[in-house]
C-alpha cells in the first residue's frame, strides 16, 4: 500500500497534516530560543520515510563509501561518544608529540530545520534515491498543514508553505531527516577536504 503513492505520485491527504509540539529544552524555563519543535507525522508516512531513507539510502551510501570519515551523526556504527573519543585522542597525541594543533568543530545547530528541500532532494538522488520517492516527499512537504498542540488541545488553524514561498527543512521528528542531512552535508565535507590547505 505504501508503494502506491510512490508509484502514482498521489499524496494521501492524511499525510499532509502535522501536529507540532513545542518542548522546553530546560524544563521550567520557557525561553523562545530554548524550545525544540517536534512534528508528529502520520505513522505510516513516517515509517515509509524511515524504511526508504534511513535504511535503504543510508545502507546504499555506505556501500558506495559516500560518507566522509569526519561525519559522526546519523550513521550506524557512529556515535557522539566516538567523536568525543577521537577528539580526546587527537589532543593527547598533540600534547605528547608537542605538535601545534588547530581543530575545527562544526555543530550544525538545528540542521534538520534548515535543510533546503530542493538541495536535499538532489543530494539524495545523487546517492541513489529514486526520483519518484523524492517527488512524493517534496509534494508532501509542499502541501503539509502544520497545527500546534498546546495544553488546551490542537489548534484548528494551521500554517503551510506555497510554491512562491515554500517552507524549508525536514523538521524534527521526520523519519528521513538524519539521512537527508547526511546526504546534504556530505558534499560540504568533501568540498572542505578538497579546499583545505593541509
Amino acid at each position: 500500500m505504501i508503494n502506491i503513492p510512490i508509484i502514482s505520485g498521489i499524496v494521501p491527504t492524511r499525510w499532509t497534516t502535522a501536529v507540532s509540539v513545542c518542548l522546553e529544552k530546560k524544563p521550567g524555563q520557557p525561553q523562545t530560543n530554548k524550545i525544540r519543535i517536534i512534528h508528529i507525522l502520520e505513522a505510516d508516512y513516517n515509517g515509509m520515510m524511515k524504511a526508504i531513507w534511513a535504511q535503504r539510502l543510508v545502507t546504499h551510501a555506505e556501500k558506495l563509501h559516500a560518507y566522509p570519515d569526519s561525519q559522526y551523526g546519523s550513521w550506524p556504527g557512529r556515535s557522539a561518544m566516538d567523536a568525543a573519543t577521537v577528539k580526546s585522542l587527537i589532543f593527547e597525541i598533540s600534547k605528547t608529540t608537542r605538535n601545534t594543533l588547530c581543530l575545527m568543530d562544526n555543530d550544525a545547530t538545528a540542521c534538520y530545520d534548515r535543510i533546503i528541500c530542493s538541495l536535499s532532494s538532489i543530494a539524495c538522488q545523487r546517492l541513489g534515491m529514486p526520483r519518484q520517492a523524492e517527488h512524493l516527499h517534496n509534494s508532501v512537504l509542499l502541501n503539509t498543514k502544520y497545527h500546534l498542540k498546546t495544553a488546551y488541545g490542537i489548534t484548528s488553524t494551521s500554517y503551510t508553505g506555497s510554491l512562491e514561498s515554500p517552507l524549508q527543512g525536514q523538521g524534527q521528528g521526520s523519519g528521513n531527516s538524519p539521512a537527508c542531512w547526511n546526504a546534504t552535508s556530505t558534499p560540504m565535507w568533501t568540498a572542505l577536504a578538497k579546499l583545505s590547505p593541509l
